[in-house]
């Protein structure tokens, strides 16, 4: 509570009733407290971190029982940090200031902070995207700030116009004389102010409380309550209550009921991917339902029913002969390993083929053939040799399936020829090999010589007769007579 107060004519309507959720004052003018500034500090300023609660009413109102909770990163759990005020007096006009920390002040900030805090909670660390709820006694809220139970994720802040939750002073505006229990409502009933701007904290100006007019708006499926009256279709419809005084106060509502708002959505995807609506991301066939909130603020239910289309494989081994290619879509390959293309299957996903290729090798041979001239002209496999003619080659399949280049040298061995001039006597024969020649003459045996070809023996062979010599002598008895050696 502070010593400078900004006095105006607020005229009070309070409210004996009770709700079963949003306070019954929410909405009605000037009955209950409300946030009036939220100050997220820049670095190196944490300790400016504030929250200030202002009193509309023309009464006192003791603060005992009243509570901030924060909703951390839009998680709602039991453990969410509560701040409960302590049991004093809080004027007309006057406000509540909580300071979250007592570090990282300049000497200008101690300036502004210290002098108009009521108190230190030092777990209060809002950051951009915290929501904090005021409730009441009875556990009702009074307002809130943010989203409760859910975190932004653009920029980890709330954004609103040019402007956001994350590093900036926010004001409540001057026409505002209530608490809300739509973000997106209260969302333009503040105004932004650079990084650590601490100049309007201690005090907060409200214009007057004159009249008792509400004009607002619900998404189809709410309500509105005044007072005990719930309301919660388009329309203007007035409530009496008592106010401060105890007098008649009729309060005038102008409501409008927003449309929540339905899309379906047929999609398929392909397997391994995944369809996003909003935050949610879906990767299995079926129907999913997500909530997002439409142009106006309201439910818009996003039916989706998704198909998830299957990728495929295959596998494919193969062999090329060396010099030749595989093809697989607009991939070649010529070397013999393993490769995997990815393709469109017949429903557009991926399809990975794996090939497994070998590339069998051409083959080149050199025969080398020795024949007899005889044997000329050679054949062989439709292609004839002589001795102006003989290399050549051919074109075969190896037992691979490939190219196999076959050259044929062939070899002409030499015949040969060999001439034997000789005699013999008469009665006696020559032999030539197991040819027996015994009278005079030329003749040719044909042999084999030691290359395996033709020997051609030519055998001049000359006969020479025998002879007979008569001799008439006589010698004495005991003598011998010789003739050669006999």
């Amino acid at each position: 509570m502070k010593k400078k107060i900004t006095t105006l004519f607020i005229l009070s309507i309070l409210f004996l009733s009770k709700s079963k959720s949003f306070a019954q004052t929410v909405g009605v003018p000037c009955a209950d407290l409300f946030f009036s500034e939220y100050v997220d500090p820049g670095p190196g300023h944490a300790g400016c971190k504030l929250l200030e609660i202002y009193n509309p009413t023309a009464t006192v109102i003791n603060l005992a029982g009243y509570k901030v909770k924060q909703v951390s990163n839009g998680i709602c759990a039991a453990t969410n940090p509560v701040f409960t005020f302590p049991a004093i007096n809080l004027n007309a006009g006057d406000v509540y200031v909580i300071n979250g920390s007592t570090g990282n002040m300049t000497s200008i900030d101690s300036s502004f902070v210290i002098p108009n805090r009521d108190t230190v909670w030092g777990i209060m660390n809002f950051n951009g995207n915290d929501a904090l709820l005021l409730m009441a006694p009875n556990n009702d809220t009074l307002d809130i700030f943010g989203i409760p139970c859910y975190s932004p994720n653009v920029m980890t802040c709330w954004v609103f116009g040019s402007d956001s939750t994350k590093d900036r002073t926010l004001v409540r505006n001057p026409n505002i004389h209530n608490g809300s229990s739509n973000w997106a409502n209260a969302v333009n009933e503040w105004t932004g102010y650079a990084v650590n701007t601490l100049s309007n904290i201690g005090s907060h100006n409200m214009t007057s409380c004159s009249a008792g007019t509400i004009t607002a708006s619900i998404c189809q499926g709410s309500s509105y309550t005044v007072g005990t009256s719930n309301y919660s279709s388009t329309g203007t419809f007035v409530t009496h209550l008592t106010n401060a005084v105890g007098s008649d106060s009729s309060v005038t509502l102008n409501l409008t009921v927003k449309a929540n708002s339905t899309k379906t959505l047929t999609a398929s995807i392909c397997q391994g991917s995944s369809y996003t609506v909003g935050t949610s991301s879906y990767n299995t066939t079926g129907t999913f339902v997500t909530h997002l909130t439409n142009a106006v603020g309201c439910d818009s239910a996003v039916t989706l029913h998704l198909i998830i289309k299957p990728t495929s494989t295959k596998t494919i081994n193969s062999s090329i002969c060396q010099g030749a290619s595989y093809t697989i879509g607009t991939s070649t390959y010529t070397t013999t390993g393993t490769f995997i293309t990815h393709l469109t299957n017949a429903v557009g996903c991926d399809s990975a083929v794996t090939l497994n290729l070998t590339v069998k090798a051409k083959s080149t041979k050199i025969l080398s053939t020795n024949i007899c001239p005889s044997q000329l002209p050679y054949i062989w496999f439709g292609k004839t040799f002589t001795l102006s003619h003989l290399s050549d080659t051919l074109s075969r399949i190896n037992y691979l399936g490939c190219d196999s280049v076959v050259m044929l040298n062939l070899i002409v061995k030499p015949n040969s020829t060999n001439s034997i001039t000789t005699s013999i006597c008469q009665g006696s024969s020559y032999l030539v090999d197991s040819f027996a020649y015994t009278t005079t003459g030329t003749f040719v045996t044909h042999l084999t010589n030691y290359l395996g070809c033709d020997s051609a023996v030519i055998l001049n062979l000359n006969v020479k007769p025998n002879s007979t010599n008569s001799i008439t002598t006589s010698i004495c008895q005991g003598s011998s007579y010789l003739v050669d050696s006999f």
